[in-house]
């Protein structure tokens, strides 16, 4: 199934909702803490805009703000809907004159600029010593050592 990126976060924030058990309501009031000061309505018509016929065109900050409120990763909202052996996700259907991608085309988009996103976050002022320990771990090619080795 092709997709457009915005399809694929607007089908991850309604799994997002409910993974957390949140209704709407409760969903819109701790976006709020993290500066995405939508409505009931809002909410539901980015849910809806993965098989509307309007769909939601989401921003950098909203993205952000959808993944820290919801603690899944900025990259998690952009990955196509997986396999639906019960048939409980919606049917979903590429709109017309978008660019759509497949699922390869999303993981590649992805991981592109892996090693350039660590090198950038290393570089970036402000950052804690614990967080660019982190990040440098991530980055390592080696496994992390076992304790009491």
């Amino acid at each position: 199934m092709n997709l457009t990126a915005n399809q694929c976060c607007a089908f991850r924030l309604t799994l997002a909702r409910i993974s957390r058990g949140w209704s709407q309501e409760e969903a819109c009031e701790r976006l709020a803490q993290f500066g995405l000061n939508w409505s009931v309505p809002v909410l539901s018509a980015a849910e809806r805009s993965v098989t509307g016929s309007r769909t939601r065109r989401f921003d950098a900050d909203e993205i952000v703000a959808l993944a820290l409120c919801f603690r899944y990763p900025v990259a998690w909202w952009y990955c196509p809907p997986g396999p639906d052996p019960y048939g409980l996700a919606p049917t979903i259907s590429p709109r017309a004159g978008r660019t759509s991608l497949t699922p390869e085309d999303l993981a590649d988009a992805l991981t592109l600029e892996y090693p350039t996103l660590l090198f950038a976050l290393l570089a970036a002022e402000g950052l804690s010593p614990a967080m660019r320990a982190r990040i440098a771990r991530l980055h390592s090619p080696e496994p992390p050592e076992e304790e009491g080795t």
